[in-house]
C-alpha cells in the first residue's frame, strides 16, 4: 500500500470524511483506513479490517451497494447522494491500485452538502412561487395554464381563468405602513378566495394586489361565475385585526377556453386581465366575462398609434429621475430615468398605462430611443455641473431588443451624439424578459457588454428567478424586488431571501440594488443584510429635473 500513503496523509487534513476500503471477492469491502471525521461517524473503537456491509444497516447497504460495484467494474469515479434525517451527504468513490500488493482499493470521500441542497431547494422554490405568500407565481401559473389548454383540447372540457384584483388593499397598506396587520389581511384574503371553489384549481399571486385563479375540467361557464360571485361576497365581509375593522372588495375578470380553437397562454392571461380592468373602470366589486369588444373599447378610448405618435411629434413625453444611493460613500451611484406622458385629455400617464400599447404598435422603438437620448443628454448637463462618476439608468423593452443590430446601433449612435461614456450607461431589463428570451438576449447583452455598457436586471427574485441569468449572461447589477421589504410578518424569510440573493451577487462580483426604500425600518433591514446600493422615496421619489438638481445641490456630500 505504499502508493496509498499520500491519500492517508492528505485525508487527515480534510473536513470531509475519508475512508479507504480493500476490495475482496464477493464484493466485500474491508476498512483499512479512516480519517478522524469518518471514525467519529462510524463510532467504532477499531474498525480496521471490519467489513462495510456488516457495519451498515441492511436497508442502507441495499441502497448503496450498486455504486461500489460500479466503481470497481467501470474503474471510473462514481458519485451518489444520501438524504439523512437532518443532513444530505455526497459520496465519491474512486478505484485505486497499490503497486506494492497489486490489490484494488476504494477511496470514499463523503462531504456534507446540506447547505448547498437547502439553497438549491430555496432557489427552485423561488423560481415557481411567490416568496411572500408561497403561492404559485406567474411563471408556474403559465405552465399550469399551458397544460390546461392541452387538456381542454383533448377532452373538449372547459377551462376558466379568473383575474382577481383586491381593491382597497393598497389603501390599507398606505394607511398602516408596513405592519403585521397588512400581512394578516393578505393571508386571510387568500384563505377566503381558496375557500370559494372545491374542484381542480390553482391560485397564483400575479401582482401586489392581483391573483389569478385557474379552474380546470368544468362543465359550464356558470361554475366560474358562481365562484367569482362567492369570492366577491367573501371579500366583502369585514376583516378584523387588533380590534380594528377593515373593508376590502374585489374586481374580477373571467375568460374561458373550451378547446375548440387555437389560443395561447399569453392571450388568455391578457383577456382575463383586460376584463378585470373593465370592472375597475366601471363597477368595482363586481365581475365581468371577457368579450372581444372590450379590446375595441379600450382602443377607442385612446387612439393608441395616433396618440403616441402625436405625443412624440409634439414632445408630450417627459422624464422624471430617481437616484440610487451608495450608502457606503453617501454618493449618488446612478439616476434612473422614468418616462411620463403629459396626455392632452387624460393628464399625466405613467408607463403601466402606455408601454404595452406602445409595444404592440411598435412605437416603443422611437419612444425608447427618445428616452435614451434625453436621459444621456441630461446626464451630460449634470456632469458639467459637477456630478461626476454617476451612471444614468434606462429601462429597456423586449420589443426594442428583438432587432439586435438596430438596437445596438441606436445605442452606439446616442452615446456618440451625446458624448456619454458607455461605462456611464446602465440598461435595465426586467427579469421576466430574460427568462423568456435568454438565448436571444445573450447575443445583444454580450455586444453591449463588450461596448462597455452596464446591464442591470430589474425586479430580481420576484418569483421567476433563474440562476442561468447570472451564470451565463454578463450582468453587472441585480435589483432586488421591493416586495421583500413590504411584508413584515415574513420578515425573517424576507431577510433570508435578500441575504441569499445579495450573497450570491457578491460571490459573482455583481452589484446589488434594493428598490422601494420608503422608511427607516426598510433602510435598516437592507443595510443589516449587507445591501448598500439603495433606491426609494425615503431618499427621493421620481422627480423632475429641477427637483433632482435641487436635491443634488442640497446633498452636497453626495456630489463631492
Amino acid at each position: 500500500m505504499d502508493n496509498l500513503i499520500d491519500y492517508q496523509q492528505m485525508a487527515n487534513h480534510l473536513d470531509d470524511e475519508v475512508v479507504i476500503f480493500k476490495v475482496e471477492d464477493r464484493n466485500r469491502y474491508h476498512f483499512v483506513f479512516l480519517n478522524d471525521k469518518a471514525a467519529k461517524k462510524y463510532s467504532l473503537k477499531n474498525p480496521i479490517n471490519k467489513i462495510l456491509q456488516d457495519i451498515l444497516p441492511i436497508s442502507e447497504w441495499a441502497k448503496i451497494k450498486r455504486y461500489y460495484k460500479e466503481a470497481v467494474s467501470k474503474e471510473n469515479p462514481v458519485t451518489f447522494i444520501q438524504y439523512r434525517e437532518e443532513s444530505v451527504e455526497e459520496t465519491k468513490l474512486s478505484l485505486i491500485s497499490s503497486s506494492k500488493d497489486g490489490l484494488n482499493y476504494i477511496l470514499a470521500v463523503t462531504k456534507d452538502i446540506t447547505k448547498e441542497k437547502h439553497l438549491e431547494r430555496k432557489n427552485k422554490f423561488l423560481e415557481n412561487n411567490d416568496p411572500i405568500t408561497s403561492l404559485p407565481n406567474k411563471s408556474l401559473l403559465k405552465n399550469q395554464l399551458a397544460n390546461s389548454i392541452l387538456n381542454s383540447k383533448e377532452k373538449k372540457s372547459l377551462t376558466a381563468l379568473l383575474y382577481i384584483y383586491v381593491d382597497g388593499f393598497q389603501s390599507v397598506h398606505d394607511y398602516l405602513g408596513h405592519s403585521s396587520c397588512v400581512d394578516q389581511l393578505l393571508i386571510e384574503a387568500i384563505g377566503r378566495i381558496n375557500g370559494c371553489f372545491e374542484g381542480e384549481q390553482t391560485l397564483a399571486r400575479t401582482g401586489n394586489q392581483g391573483f389569478s385563479l385557474l379552474i380546470t375540467d368544468i362543465s359550464q361557464q356558470e361554475t366560474a361565475v358562481t365562484c367569482a360571485k362567492s369570492i366577491i361576497k367573501s371579500l366583502e365581509e369585514p376583516f378584523y385585526y387588533n380590534e380594528h375593522t377593515y373593508h376590502l372588495s374585489s374586481s374580477i375578470g373571467i375568460t374561458y377556453y373550451d378547446g375548440s380553437e387555437e389560443t395561447s397562454v399569453e392571450e388568455l392571461l391578457k383577456q382575463a386581465e383586460l376584463a378585470m380592468y373593465m370592472v375597475k373602470k366601471r363597477y368595482k366589486n363586481h365581475y365581468v366575462v371577457y368579450k372581444e369588444e372590450m379590446q375595441h373599447m379600450i382602443q377607442h378610448q385612446i387612439n393608441i398609434g395616433g396618440d403616441i405618435q402625436k405625443a412624440l411629434n409634439e414632445e408630450d413625453f417627459f422624464l422624471e429621475y430617481q437616484p440610487i444611493i451608495d450608502m457606503k460613500t453617501y454618493r449618488i451611484k446612478s439616476l434612473e430615468a422614468l418616462v411620463r406622458w403629459d396626455h392632452e385629455t387624460i393628464g399625466t400617464l405613467h408607463p403601466v398605462q402606455f408601454i404595452s400599447p406602445a409595444e404592440r404598435t411598435g412605437l416603443i422603438v422611437p419612444l425608447g430611443e427618445w428616452v435614451l437620448k434625453e436621459a444621456c443628454t441630461q446626464l451630460v448637463k449634470w456632469q458639467e455641473q459637477g456630478l461626476k462618476d454617476v451612471n444614468i439608468t434606462v429601462n429597456v423593452s423586449t420589443v426594442q431588443l428583438q432587432k439586435i443590430e438596430n438596437f445596438y446601433e441606436m445605442v452606439q449612435k446616442v452615446l456618440a451624439e451625446t458624448g456619454v461614456s458607455p461605462e456611464n450607461l446602465e440598461l435595465e431589463i426586467t427579469e421576466t424578459i430574460f427568462m423568456e428570451n435568454i438565448e436571444a438576449l445573450f447575443v445583444i447583452v454580450e455586444k453591449l457588454s463588450d461596448l462597455g455598457v452596464q446591464i442591470s436586471i430589474d425586479d430580481f427574485g420576484r418569483g421567476h428567478s433563474s440562476m442561468n441569468i447570472l451564470k451565463y449572461l454578463p450582468v453587472n447589477t441585480i435589483k432586488i424586488d421591493q416586495s421583500f421589504l413590504r411584508e413584515k410578518s415574513d420578515g425573517a424569510k424576507n431577510r433570508a431571501v435578500i441575504k441569499s440573493i445579495s450573497g450570491l451577487a457578491e460571490d459573482l462580483q455583481l452589484k446589488t440594488v434594493i428598490e422601494g426604500i420608503e422608511d427607516e425600518d426598510q433602510l435598516t433591514l437592507a443595510l443589516k443584510e449587507g445591501c448598500y446600493l439603495l433606491q426609494g422615496s425615503y431618499f427621493l421619489p421620481p422627480s423632475s429635473v429641477n427637483e433632482v438638481t435641487s436635491y443634488i445641490n442640497k446633498k452636497t456630500i453626495i456630489t463631492n
